[in-house]
């Protein structure tokens, strides 16, 4: 008898779970899937220009003196998510 996909799943999870650079636990072949997910969209001119446009208005933005501290920790979440996705993008296949 076959174990279902979804146990499956989940049964790998259980087995080899790690700390990613998101800070969530999975196993290191769901960190994988979503690396190569992120390569394959963020690469090439179409990705180049859309993590451009990111780049543009989190890591290259100056918040002004009189920000709030809210429209701070917004700015510094947006960076923080551009940070992940440019690290999975560059990241070398497992």
């Amino acid at each position: 008898m076959s174990t279902p996909a979804s146990l499956q799943a989940m049964l790998d999870n259980r087995r080899s779970p790690v700390v990613t650079l998101d800070g969530y636990v999975r196993s290191e072949q769901a960190e994988e899937k979503i690396n190569q997910s992120c390569r394959q969209a963020l690469n090439g001119p179409v990705g180049d220009a859309v993590m451009d446009y990111l780049r543009s208005i989190t890591v290259n933005t100056v918040m002004p003196p009189d920000c709030s501290e809210g429209a701070l920790r917004m700015q510094e979440g947006m960076r923080r998510l551009f940070g992940i996705l440019e690290a999975r993008r560059t990241s070398s296949p497992v």
